[in-house]
């Protein structure tokens, strides 16, 4: 903790993890930049802050880190803007998904009557069951045809 004026008004805290050790730490600063300075072990660090009461810089903060230079810029700043309130987002949501509804049962169905007319599943059921929990398997496959036919016919006479 350093205190940058007397009395004090303003404080500054470092946060460095317990594997760092720092050796030297010192700030100044007056009304329109803040310089710190950190070394540790292995790394020194210059931070140069400028405040909103410098006029005519782009750069708000410049970092050098050994001898590698980080420039941040006003222009690349990120400006937080308040995001209009959507009244009824959820009846929104909801109206816009009743489009898309049909559209997916419909290839609901299609994906389904394919997986159940394809030879390869079939197969693919044997491995599954033979390596999940060694149950027998053609009566297992069996109970998964026999229930799937029954969730069409089902289904057909429910639409007849």
């Amino acid at each position: 903790t350093m205190h940058l004026r007397s009395p004090i008004t303003r404080a500054a805290y470092l946060f460095i993890g317990p594997s760092i050790d720092v050796q030297s730490f010192t700030i100044h600063g007056d009304s329109q930049q803040l310089d710190v300075f950190v070394a540790t072990s292995k790394h020194a660090y210059a931070t140069y802050l400028w405040t909103g009461e410098a006029t005519g810089q782009s750069a708000f903060a410049q970092v050098i880190a050994d001898r590698h230079k980080i420039l941040f810029d006003r222009n690349s700043a990120i400006k937080s803007s308040i995001v209009p309130e959507v009244k009824d987002y959820a009846a929104i949501v909801e109206q816009n998904l009743q489009h898309f509804k049909p559209v997916f049962q419909l290839l609901e169905k299609q994906i389904l009557s394919r997986v159940r007319n394809t030879a390869s599943f079939r197969k693919t059921a044997e491995r599954l069951l033979r390596f999940s929990d060694k149950r027998q398997t053609e009566e297992a496959i069996d109970r998964i045809f026999a229930i799937s036919q029954q969730q069409q016919q089902q289904s057909k006479s429910k639409k007849n």
